[in-house]
């Protein structure tokens, strides 16, 4: 039991580094199963459950229930065990992965059908440790284990469980209008331009030669893959751009969230991941610079979205 309080210690101090995978309200059903400890006369048995949560950037907050069909072991009867109970979470994503390690602490009440052996009714406490795998926006994998200390008696219980997670994170439709706003502006800016080339010759546009309007391209939390709803245009963008003499700076960003060396290095494989593209789309790479600007001053949360971005900048030669 020391070595896991230790480990949520440590992971109380980390927690504040990176941001973690899954955000917003959370579901997640869960089965397990439960040790007591020797002296209760109890047997080892399993126990169904269910959490309700609300996670932020670095703490999330549930409810939980479970319950369980006890027995004695000196007695071939069974009872019911209910236990309920709130929780404080420590999130910590592992770097850019899809696993995010969390620390818990908490406490609750527990009804047991019967009170024999120093198993009565009454509160507890409990702490532990927990991984979770996220599979997509919506759904991932929960595993714990955690040490339950009732506060009449000071018994133990080892509990250990697995979980599905049902994910409904309302903060990744603020982002969409932001894209849907920066894509009407560049359509709008396109329409003006091809306005524009109507009137002059072939001749006409090689010599006028003027910059295109920036590209944006918007970021999950923590990662680095181009979502392949910005294909469009960046191919559009390079299709422009090997008409004439351009150059292409592409400039990576990362929200303030996290150590300021990790973003550096996130704003930089943000920024590459959108000139391959580009060079796939048939620009020379060559004359692409991939920059890495690191994190934003936002001060607002509600403006981290907008800060994990690259920026495409089609500069005439």
């Amino acid at each position: 039991m020391k070595k896991l309080s230790y480990a949520l210690a440590a992971l109380c101090c980390s927690s504040a580094l990176y941001a973690q995978n899954f955000s917003g309200l959370e579901i997640t059903p869960t089965i397990g199963w439960v040790v007591p400890e020797g002296n209760l006369d109890l047997k080892s048995k399993a126990n169904y459950g269910i959490r309700i949560g609300q996670m932020y950037e670095y703490v999330g907050t549930e409810l939980g229930y479970e319950f369980a069909k006890a027995k004695f072991k000196n007695s071939s009867s069974s009872f019911n065990v209910h236990r309920g109970f709130l929780n404080l979470l420590l999130p910590f994503s592992l770097g850019d992965s899809k696993f995010d390690l969390y620390g818990l602490i908490g406490a609750g009440y527990e009804n047991f059908g019967k009170n024999l052996y120093g198993n009565k009714n009454g509160g507890f406490g409990h702490y532990g440790l927990g991984l979770k795998y996220k599979i997509s926006d919506y759904f991932g994998l929960r595993a714990e284990v955690r040490d339950e200390l009732a506060f009449n008696r000071a018994n133990h219980h080892l509990i250990s469980t697995l979980g599905f997670v049902f994910n409904f994170d309302t903060n990744k439709k603020s982002v969409l209008p932001v894209q849907e706003e920066v894509k009407q502006e560049v359509k709008e800016e396109v329409k003006q331009e091809v306005k524009e080339e109507v009137v002059p010759s072939v001749e006409e546009i090689k010599q006028a030669c003027y910059d295109l309007p920036t590209e944006y391209v918007y970021f999950a939390v923590n990662k680095a893959n181009v979502e392949p709803k910005y294909n469009e245009n960046l191919k559009y963008l390079v299709s422009k751009a090997n008409e004439q003499e351009y150059n292409i700076s592409v400039y990576g960003y990362a929200d303030p969230s996290g150590n300021a060396k990790y973003n550096e290095k996130l704003s930089k494989r943000r920024a590459d991941a959108v000139k391959n593209i580009l060079v796939q789309a048939g620009f020379d790479a060559n004359k692409i610079k991939s920059i890495a600007s690191g994190e934003t001053n936002t001060k607002d949360k509600k403006d981290y979205a907008k800060s994990r971005r690259v920026e495409v900048k089609v500069l005439c030669d």
